[in-house]
């Protein structure tokens, strides 16, 4: 895969829900929770790996 691709692919992810589909986070742990009505985020704790493994899903199928 091309930087210049990485860097689409990212781009068009980043900040979005769509990267917690990706996170190795247990699905209770992802995204923003409400507990006591104080919104609790995650925190971006994983997403540095939620977007490596997007980046391994898309070059799989680009190369499909």
């Amino acid at each position: 895969m091309t930087e210049d691709r990485r860097k689409q692919l990212l781009a068009e992810i980043e900040g979005s829900d769509k990267l917690c589909d990706y996170c190795p986070l247990p699905d209770e742990c992802k995204g923003t929770h409400c507990y006591g009505g104080n919104p609790v985020m995650c925190e971006g704790r994983r997403c540095k790996e939620a977007a490596e493994a997007y980046l391994e899903e898309m070059e799989e199928e680009d190369g499909n």
